[in-house]
């Protein structure tokens, strides 16, 4: 979204809670599951690998370097501040079903040798970079939630022990 958007976002905040609906803005980025033809560009990924189930022929996925990070950081932050001035009740990032944010928690996917890779600690670095970013920018007590996958479910992806481990960091 863009502040371009702040009035239909208004628009939207103001109907539900007219009928006693509180709700929450999910903020994601699909990463490598972005499908170039909506995108009109090539897609990111943590290391340049598709996603399991990835059409065939689907291009390859450029991987991300630090200025496409700290640029992906500062969307999720500014999209959170939109959330807020729009009036909404809080806002979800979604870290889970390989989009962006999990594609950086699999082992699988991530295959960076930079401090974005490695050791779980190191693959959730982004996930926590994007928390604190949002965290600043909307205050304490702003809600904000995380949606975390327990597993990718598939063989050399994200555990469930991975993930317990990445809430802890999160918490």
């Amino acid at each position: 979204s863009r502040d371009d958007d702040l009035c239909g976002l208004r628009l939207v905040a103001r109907a539900l809670h007219e009928c006693d609906t509180p709700v929450f803005v999910q903020l994601s980025h699909a990463g490598s599951a972005a499908r170039p033809q909506v995108i009109r560009q090539v897609a990111l990924s943590p290391s340049g690998v598709n996603c399991p189930g990835a059409k065939v022929g689907q291009p390859q996925p450029r991987a991300m370097t630090h200025a496409d990070i700290a640029r992906v950081v500062d969307a999720f932050d500014r999209a959170a501040r939109r959330a807020r001035l729009a009036g909404f009740d809080g806002v979800e990032l979604h870290a889970a079903h390989g989009y962006l944010l999990s594609q950086f928690l699999s082992p699988l996917l991530n295959r960076r040798r930079d401090e974005y890779g490695g050791a779980l600690r190191n693959r959730a670095r982004f996930l926590v970079e994007v928390v604190d970013a949002v965290r600043l920018r909307v205050g304490a007590t702003f809600p904000l939630i995380v949606k975390l996958n327990s597993s990718d479910g598939v063989e050399g992806g994200l555990t469930e022990d991975d993930s317990i481990e990445a809430a802890k960091l999160l918490a």
